[in-house]
């Protein structure tokens, strides 16, 4: 059915494209009001149904006289005797005694109107210069019409002129000249019409033409950008191009769009990039369709015609050559030869188009609408060109149309080739899934078997039915020892299959790593007979307690040593652990073949092996996509460095025993109680420590003084709310901690609450648990997209309640001290920082005024005293605080800049208000060393703070040397290294709700605005 569809759509094209050029030759001169002997009457003119009419017909004519004419005066009357009548629009060769189309001409037209009014005429292609006088005014032109060559202007512009009538008569006089072309005089018609409709129409043009021109070049974009992604199809590069300047040489044509934005151009220029641009659409579908359809493409034909267009390009913009050699060559020859060669190469593509069409290409319906349009562009670009023909208008439409067809071409050919990748990944994960669930399923079968050859292997070691003989001893061990060793195997089968789904039993304990100890000694044990290897241990006994299941350690701990006897024919083994960032970092290193690059990202794939002569190949190739889940599994990494011939490092961390990771263990060791004795064992250390306000929210009183109890009983200080809009308030004016509410409220639900809080705080700024009478998975799934941290069915537990508050607010507790540390590492990085620059300062007294330095000194040791005793900085400190540490610097940088630097304060006292330590004066002293200190004369410091209607507001100012755009942007991205902006910046970007502004110009000073939420 599409194909039948496409194949209509191109024989409608076809047949479109036929008709309208044969309109184009054969109607072209018809109008239902013709110009006869140089009159036109329109006294019967109906304006509503005919708006726009062309003034085609015979003209009065002039030959070799440009005629000015006059407004008192009739200056035609005298040139009688040289007048002919000429057919407008047509070539005027005729007109001339020689018939050439070079010289010059004054056509006269009189038109007799219904009305006097306002009157407008369009002039297409008046070749190739020409003016335009209305009643004896000069209303416009193109170019300049001269008598003599050197004087001629050439210009081939669209242009509109508007005149009023006199006594309803109009006299259109048009002087027009050429010298640089085939054809000349008014080869397209005049349109005239009322300046309003004439105006409408034309915007109407240009509007479409500029819509039609958008659209090729966003499509251009579109596929550049897409290619710039994905950098692998570069026939979408030529197709990106091809649109673009498509586009770009449609703007060129009938409006002339590009010129009027670009109008420092000259006609000869404008001639020479529309022709540019022709060759260039040409030259980048050529090699488009060449790359797209390769298997249908000659490449050494493509290539010659490449580079014919790219010579033929050279010559177009340079001088031409061929005035030289064939200086006899007419310049309509030159022409034809111009349009020959565009047509090989538009034959040539038509060719590979229908080459790929017929082979059955991928998408030929596509194809087939490409084609027709293809071949009905480059025919009537190609009729217009030698023959005049009007046919422009239908040029960006199939432009348009062709580039639609190529776009869906190629988005049905990405779509199919993602189609068949996502087909190909579908059967890939089915296939995936089947192995999984036949390893399963086999290891399952195999499971009973085992046991019970282990069983009854063992009953005759133990010789419950009587003794054996020693050689049946020894076959008997052997049977069992195999029996361990596939038992091993189904069970590592097992564990690789359900660690894909996270169904893998995990009991973490503190365990010590003298269970190093067992494993080395099991595996000399094992490997006993290859006597040529070493292991040494180096782990120390004062080494803490790490957190992980015992007999998982020894599991990965015997993978890896296995591993490296496998790889080491002579050498040592070595085992050591270390203490790194809170995590015990374990290490087996070998002195074996190694690993080549190739392989390390693999290995930890499952069955994945190496295959090489001096590996053995024993084992399924899981022992280290086991060792890879279950260190993951226990929250830590493994990684392998390893060089070929030297040997393997191969790495893995565990976490080290702590409080939090025993609380995990006791969750865990009881399910169904996890949360409540979690909560238990917490309630003291958060009652010691920290105070919380909760939020109840629910309509009912008795409900709400239920949960009130419960949640005062556990030590909370609780504000409770009975409706939606009085809780927004509360929160609005009270800081709250967490909220519990009812989904069932007076003015709202319970769900509308969450999500207005969540307009304003994040799920750990403020968490929230909602309460429900039934429990439903839809009530589940709608309270966490909403934004809800938790959800309790009523009746409401204490106990589930308590372990769920105290969760969240450890939850929230944590992110705090998280911010609090982060903002204590920038405090940490500036106050050095701030000593070096004051020292500094210091210093450079020393050499002048001892006085002023001792004075300096004290101020720094107030410094000291006060800000660097042994306690741990804070965070956030008072304002009072910061501005006293801003006033010592400022005071010792006064006795070092004396009457250079002035400071004005501007502070309101009455802010009660913390900030981040070291946040104000890092950037006063920038505003010193940076700004004011490079300024010859010195300057002024401004510093402002005051409070503001919802936010406090900080300004540091300078009259300073400033800072170029570049150098702004530079320290507002962070790509500074200027550690007194970039430290106070990054402080402040912790803080939500925060506005950091920085304005400065050179030569003016910097201006540096704070607003800090209250």
């Amino acid at each position: 059915m599409k194909r039948i569809i496409f194949i209509v759509l191109s024989i409608i094209v076809l047949i479109t494209t036929l008709v309208g050029i044969n309109h184009s030759f054969h109607t072209s001169n018809k109008t239902p009001f013709p110009v006869d002997n140089g009159v036109l009457s329109l006294t019967n003119w109906n304006t509503k149904s005919d708006p726009i009419i062309k003034l085609n017909g015979n003209w009065e004519f002039y030959p070799n006289e440009l005629i000015e004419p006059r407004v008192d005066k009739d200056v035609f009357k005298r040139q009688q005797q040289i007048q002919k009548q000429i057919a407008v629009p047509g070539d005027w060769k005729k007109a001339f005694p020689n018939e050439t189309s070079n010289g010059f001409g004054t056509y006269r037209l009189t038109i007799e109107v219904p009305t006097d009014g306002s009157y407008g005429i369009q002039a297409n292609s008046i070749r190739n210069s020409s003016k335009i006088y209305i009643n004896g005014v000069e209303a416009g032109g193109a170019g300049q019409p001269a008598e003599q060559k050197e004087n001629f202007i050439y210009s081939n512009q669209n242009y509109t002129v508007f005149g009023k009538s006199r006594n309803k008569q109009l006299e259109i006089v048009v002087q027009a000249a050429n010298y640089t072309y085939h054809t000349g005089g008014i080869v397209h018609p005049l349109t005239f019409g009322r300046s309003k409709d004439v105006t409408a129409k034309q915007e109407l043009s240009e509007l479409i033409e500029v819509g039609i021109i958008t659209g090729f070049i966003l499509i251009g974009l579109i596929h550049f950008f897409t290619f710039l992604q994905r950098r692998r199809y570069v026939d979408e590069l030529y197709f990106a191009l091809f649109c673009i300047v498509l586009g770009i040489y449609n703007s060129m044509l009938n409006s002339y769009v590009f010129f009027t934005v670009f109008p420092s151009f000259t006609a000869h220029e404008q001639s020479r990039l529309q022709l540019s641009a022709i060759h260039l659409v040409v030259l980048f579908f050529l090699l488009f369709v060449s790359r797209l359809f390769k298997e249908h493409t000659q490449r050494k034909v493509a290539l010659f015609l490449s580079i014919l267009l790219c010579v033929q390009l050279i010559i177009i913009n340079t001088y031409n050559p061929l005035s030289f050699i064939i200086p006899s060559i007419s310049l309509y020859v030159r022409q034809i030869m111009l349009v020959a060669i565009l047509a090989i190469c538009f034959i040539y593509i038509l060719q590979v188009l229908l080459k790929a069409f017929l082979g059955k290409k991928e998408g030929s319906e596509y194809l087939l609408l490409t084609m027709t349009t293809f071949m009905c562009y480059g025919l009537v670009l190609g009729l217009n060109f030698l023959f005049e023909i009007e046919a422009k208008s239908m040029l960006p439409l199939l432009g348009l149309l062709m580039i639609f067809s190529l776009s869906l071409l190629l988005s049905y050919r990405y779509q199919t080739a993602y189609k068949r990748i996502q087909n190909l990944s579908e059967e890939l994960l089915v296939q995936h899934r089947l192995k999984d669930e036949f390893l399963v399923r086999t290891s399952n079968e195999l499971s009973t078997p085992i046991d019970t050859i282990l069983h009854k292997s063992k009953a005759l070691m133990e010789g419950i039915d009587g003794p054996l003989k020693r050689s049946q001893h020894e076959k008997a061990i052997a049977i069992y020892n195999e029996g361990k060793r596939v038992a091993s195997l189904v069970e590592d089968l097992l564990f690789v299959s359900n660690s894909k789904n996270k169904d893998i039993l995990n009991n973490p304990r503190a365990v010590g790593l003298k269970v190093a100890e067992e494993v080395i000694a099991e595996i000399q044990y094992m490997y006993a007979q290859k006597m040529n290897v070493k292991l040494i241990n180096h782990i120390r006994d004062d080494l803490p307690l790490i957190f992980i299941d015992e007999q998982k350690l020894k599991q990965v701990l015997t993978i890896l040593l296995s591993n490296a006897i496998h790889a080491t024919n002579q050498g040592t083994i070595t085992i050591d652990a270390k203490v790194v960032q809170e995590e015990m970092e374990i290490s087996v290193t070998d002195s074996g073949i190694g690993i080549a690059n190739e392989h390390i990202e693999l290995i930890f794939t499952p069955f994945y092996q190496i295959d090489n002569d001096t590996n053995d190949q024993e084992g399924l190739g899981i022992g280290l996509s086991i060792a890879k889940n279950t260190i993951e599994l226990a929250g830590g990494k493994i990684r392998v460095v390893s060089e070929v011939e030297k040997g393997s490092c191969f790495t893995f961390t565990v976490p080290l025993l702590s409080n939090a990771l025993l609380e995990i263990q006791t969750e865990q060791l009881d399910p169904a109680r996890g949360e409540q004795l979690y909560a238990a064992t917490h309630l003291s250390e958060k009652n010691d420590n920290y105070t919380y306000t909760i939020l109840v929210v629910d309509g009912e009183l008795g409900q709400r003084s239920i949960i009130q109890q419960m949640v005062q009983a556990l030590q909370y200080k609780v504000i409770s709310a009975n409706n939606g809009e009085e809780a927004l308030n509360i929160i609005k004016r009270e800081p709250i901690d967490l909220i519990i509410t009812d989904t069932l409220l007076m003015d709202m639900s319970g769900y509308e609450l969450c999500q207005s809080v969540r307009e304003e705080y994040g799920p750990i700024e403020l968490p929230v648990i909602l309460l429900q009478s039934a429990k439903h998975t839809s009530n589940l799934v709608l309270s966490f997209q909403v934004g809800a941290n938790g959800y309790l069915q009523k009746p409401i537990q204490k106990e589930e309640l308590k372990a769920r508050i105290e969760s969240l607010l450890r939850i929230k507790k944590s992110a705090q001290d998280a911010l609090h540390d982060e903002l204590s590492f920038h405090y940490a990085q500036i106050k050095p920082h701030f000593l070096y620059n004051s020292l500094n300062t210091i210093i450079g007294l020393s050499y002048t005024d001892e006085e002023k330095t001792r004075e300096a000194l004290q101020h720094l040791a107030v410094y000291f005293h006060a800000k660097l005793d042994y306690r741990r900085p804070e965070a956030l400190v008072s304002l009072e605080d910061e501005i006293e540490l801003v006033e010592s610097y400022l005071a010792i940088e006064k006795m070092r800049f004396g009457s250079r630097l002035n400071v004005i304060f501007d502070i309101d006292e009455t802010i009660d208000l913390t900030i981040p330590s070291m946040t104000i004066q890092p950037l006063v002293e920038n505003a010193v060393q940076h700004g004011i200190s490079k300024n010859k004369n010195g300057g002024t410091l401004l510093l402002s703070i005051q409070e503001e209607p919802g936010y406090f507001h900080i300004t540091i100012q300078d009259d300073g040397v400033g800072m170029p755009l570049e150098k702004q942007r530079e320290l507002l991205e962070g790509r500074s290294n200027r550690l007194g902006f970039t430290n106070p910046l990054n402080k402040l970007k912790l803080i939500k709700g925060t506005i950091f502004q920085l304005v400065s110009k050179e030569g003016k000073g910097t201006k540096i605005t704070i607003q800090l939420p209250r």
